[in-house]
């Protein structure tokens, strides 16, 4: 049999037979790691939307649209530019 149980918005799934707890302890989030997490949750987004542009940019080549392709091209330079300078910031902010 199959029990689900909740701690503080924790859920965790097991047997009735089981030993085994889960315990949830309500701690302040230190401010420093959340901006340092939001440069790095912004590298995650730059390169995500580089990599869709760039398979629109490939896309666009196969269809023989040579001004949308070099279009979406410099929006990938531009994205991974932006990604090149926020991973300076990032590193600069860490040493």
């Amino acid at each position: 049999m199959l029990r689900i149980r909740t701690y503080g918005g924790l859920m965790q799934m097991g047997t009735t037979g089981s030993l085994s707890e889960c315990s949830c302890i309500a701690a302040a989030v230190d401010v420093s790691t959340v901006y340092s997490n939001t440069l790095t949750l912004l590298n995650t987004d730059l390169l995500l939307w580089s990599g869709v542009v760039s398979i629109a940019a490939v896309h666009s080549m196969t269809m023989k649209s040579m001004i949308q392709t070099m279009g979406l091209l410099l929006v990938v330079v531009m994205l991974g530019t932006t990604f090149l300078l926020v991973q300076c910031c990032e590193y600069l902010h860490l040493y």
